[in-house]
């Protein structure tokens, strides 16, 4: 374990095109996350928030692990979930100020830090745009990382008050009011990617994003 200093700020750059050209999908945490299973262990695994709990209901193992919002480590029941579910190996990209959350670390934790709350960095070692939605940072990592084809999973957006996330929560928290602004961002970064030539794939039928990105069932994954 690492005591926490400012040093890990910059190791992002260590990041860049770690698994070029290879194909990735980011774990959301809307309730039809619970409809996937990895039926390919060469795909890239990035998981945000809960998403360790679908490791074992998924068939997976996350290659990365995101956060970026500091109330998951302020609530003691989700903090579990990020401090002691995930497997030693599992690279971890935070946003800046969670630093303060954390005591102490492992080297294989990044910290990158937010520039802005609309857009897609192309370079995350200079820092990242927010959008309202944890999911945002983990498709600037994936693009980092040189993944040329990305599927969203569990990017739902619906928020139903009888079950907004796949897991259970015990005291719910609410979302934040600003759908418009995840939509948005979701946009625009299809549409940034598409210029890349980096493909990026919807695979929620309800999601309300669908009428930005490209659909595709679970089951066309590979």
């Amino acid at each position: 374990m690492y005591k926490n200093t400012k040093k890990y700020f910059s190791k992002a750059l260590l990041l860049k095109n770690r698994h070029q050209g290879a194909t990735g999908v980011i774990l959301a945490n809307g309730p039809s996350a619970l409809n996937y299973k990895c039926n390919n262990q060469r795909l890239i695994h990035i998981g945000v928030n809960a998403s360790p709990l679908l490791e074992e209901k998924c068939n997976v193992v996350l290659d990365y692990y995101v956060l970026s919002d500091r109330r998951f480590l302020q609530n003691p029941e989700k903090r579990k979930i990020a401090l002691s579910m995930l497997d030693r190996k599992t690279t971890c990209v935070l946003r800046e100020e969670l630093s303060y959350d954390l005591e102490t670390f492992e080297d294989n934790v990044y910290f990158v830090k937010a520039i802005g709350r609309d857009g897609f960095s192309k370079n995350l070692a200079k820092g990242f745009y927010f959008g309202c939605t944890t999911t945002m940072l983990a498709l600037q990592l994936a693009y980092y990382l040189g993944l040329r084809k990305i599927y969203l999973v569990g990017v739902d957006l619906l928020y139903r008050p009888e079950q907004p996330r796949f897991y259970h929560e015990t005291n719910v928290e609410p979302h934040d009011p600003f759908t418009s602004v995840q939509i948005w961002n979701f946009s625009n970064a299809y549409l940034t990617l598409k210029e890349l030539g980096v493909e990026l794939y919807l695979c929620s039928y309800e999601s309300l994003v669908r009428p930005y990105i490209p659909y595709k069932e679970i089951s066309q994954i590979q």
